[in-house]
């Protein structure tokens, strides 16, 4: 999309400035510094939404009513402003009526219906939604999909004791209103498993939301009576690869929540160089902020019933719901599909290393066992449990390829799987280089018959190869050593009949099958 200015004119794309901030916040959340910066802006375009068609009406009000307010608010302090241009949505009415270019009065002023709505039950706004022809809050079409299958054919009935709680992370309490934090004293689990997963995220925004996110949630624990486990889902890869990484918390030299408020306060070129900082002992500023959230959670140790589960790079199911099921929107799925199906002619990959891998049912159950575990026995204190596999079951990741490129390219002859198997480098220049190439060979045909838009698509696939590969290359260029007996312990107390419901144990896990599962699964979900 920037191909001609990039082209024709590159230094405009210098004028831009990219300020982050949160539209539901006061002022969408920027700073004093930030906040005289803009106060001679000219022009303000807002195109920001909440797009969910059957996003519950209390939610969608507080995005894109409140969120326009805040930006309305912003707008007032810019002393030299000549236009502002909310961009609606032509489709205000039902089709019967025709839309003339006039707004259509409500009978509520907006603030106060958002007001109204925030505080309403959740049985009121459910007939409320109905009586406007809205979506109901709780449908369904939520578990249409068919990782729901099994439970919809054999025990729909469970589904029906499923209640959905919208709330907002970054706020105190969660967001929850008064009513639903008087319903929910009684909540006996937590498994805290929300957060911002961005790997390049600015350092800032990453920590407010899965450092003070999980403050939030955390405080709106502390309100409930019978609690008896708190599980925080954190990530395996705290460390930089030279690290064996213990099932211990690493402390940091400043507290969690003190880095939070120092970050929130500090000028963008600094934070240019202390993001450099960071990253010279974290593989990103993710899985900094991964690590400054297990601090904030042991800190509450004595207050809460908290343990941690360690997943490394989550993949498809190993056997539940159905094994190879998996989440083909994530990163990691595109860019092991990407591998499998020949799109990379080099990969940034090295062949020798074991690949840090958990298959996404036995993070879940882990995840379960450790909160059976953390509730039933009152002596088991606090845990971190590295949920990865270790010792002799262990695969590299030349067998990932070969296995899963094997798969998808089994109804292919010999010659073109020949031709289409990845070369591995361990280079980033060299595997830059290769693609770059590989694409321009591809597209040599294409300049013959000017076939513009295809050249475009081959030119996006290359950038995305490019940016898949980066992302990774700390998990897949490196070899990562992961210690800690807790999670033998956390198999080893569950009965015989438990462990086959809730397997954790990865020496039982044929990575040759799982791969194969893995690779066909990408086509099917």
């Amino acid at each position: 999309v920037f191909e001609n200015i990039m082209k024709n004119s590159p230094s405009l794309l210098e004028k831009v400035c990219c300020l982050e901030g949160e539209m539901s916040l006061p002022y969408c959340g920027l700073d004093k510094t930030t906040l005289e910066l803009i106060r001679n802006v000219e022009v303000v375009i807002h195109c920001a939404a909440a797009i969910r068609f059957n996003m519950a009406v209390s939610k969608i009000l507080k995005l894109n009513v409140g969120g326009t307010y805040n930006v309305l608010s912003l707008a007032e302090r810019m002393t030299n402003l000549k236009a502002f241009v909310y961009v609606s949505t032509a489709f205000l009415m039902h089709s019967k009526t025709p839309v003339e270019e006039k707004v259509y009065k409500t009978k509520i002023e907006p603030l106060e219906a958002l007001e109204t709505f925030q505080k309403m039950p959740p049985e009121w706004l459910s007939s409320v939604n109905e009586k406007y022809g809205w979506f109901p809050i709780n449908s369904y079409s939520n578990f249409s999909e068919i990782v729901f299958e099994n439970i919809m054919k054999n025990s729909p009935s469970l589904l029906e004791k499923v209640c959905c709680l919208e709330g907002e992370m970054s706020l105190p309490y969660c967001g929850l209103d008064k009513t639903t934090l008087e319903l929910i004293r009684n909540v006996e689990v937590v498994i805290h498993c929300a957060a911002a997963i961005r790997f390049n995220m600015a350092v800032s925004k990453i920590l407010k939301l899965n450092v003070g996110g999980t403050y939030n949630v955390l405080s709106l624990a502390e309100r409930m009576t019978n609690l008896k486990a708190f599980v925080y889902v954190s990530t395996a890869f705290l460390m930089h690869s030279k690290t064996p990484v213990e099932e211990k918390v690493y402390k940091t030299k400043i507290e969690p929540l003190e880095a939070l408020e120092t970050f929130q306060k500090m000028p963008p070129e600094w934070l240019s160089s202390v993001n450099e900082k960071i990253l010279e002992q974290h593989p990103n500023t993710y899985s900094f902020s991964k690590r400054m959230a297990e601090n904030l959670v042991e800190s509450f140790k004595d207050q809460l019933p908290v343990c941690i589960v360690r997943p490394a790079a989550i993949l498809a199911a190993c056997k539940g719901p159905f094994p190879g099921w998996n989440d083909t929107s994530a990163s990691i799925s595109q860019f092991y599909h990407l591998i499998f199906t020949g799109a990379y002619q080099t990969i940034l990959i090295n062949p020798k290393t074991r690949a840090p891998i958990t298959p996404v049912d036995y993070a879940v159950n882990t995840i379960l066992a450790a909160a059976w575990r953390r509730g039933t026995f009152s002596d088991s204190g606090f845990v971190v449990y590295n949920c990865v596999p270790k010792g002799d079951n262990t695969v590299l990741n030349e067998k990932i390829v070969k296995w899963g490129f094997e798969a998808t390219q089994k109804k292919s002859n010999s010659v073109m799987r020949y031709m289409k198997y990845p070369a591995f480098s361990t280079s980033e220049i060299i595997f830059q280089l290769k693609t770059k190439i590989f694409f321009m060979l591809r597209s040599f045909p294409l300049n013959a018959c000017r076939s513009e838009r295809r050249k475009a698509s081959l030119a996006k696939h290359q950038m995305k190869a490019f940016i898949l590969a980066h992302v990774f290359k700390m998990f897949t260029l490196n070899d990562w050593e992961f210690l800690g007996s807790n999670m033998q312990k956390l198999c080893q107390m569950m009965s015989p009949h438990d462990r086959q419901i809730f397997y954790t144990d990865f020496a039982q896990i044929n990575w040759e099958c799982f791969t194969k599962d893995f690779a066909e699964g990408l086509g099917r979900f």
